[in-house]
C-alpha cells in the first residue's frame, strides 16, 4: 500500500491518495480544491 500526501489549494490543505500496489486501485481521502491535480496524479 502506498499513501500519497498532496498539498492542494491556496491554503495548501492536504488530500491523500491511498493505492493498493498489487491491483493499482486507489481511493482519495479528503479531496479538496484542485480535483484536476488529484486526477492527474491518479492517472500517472
Amino acid at each position: 500500500m502506498k499513501v500519497y500526501q498532496i498539498p492542494v489549494g491556496p491554503m495548501q490543505n492536504f488530500s491523500y491518495i491511498v493505492e493498493d500496489e498489487s491491483t493499482h486501485e486507489a481511493i482519495v481521502i479528503d479531496p479538496s480544491w484542485d480535483l484536476e491535480k488529484l486526477t492527474e496524479i491518479i492517472n500517472e
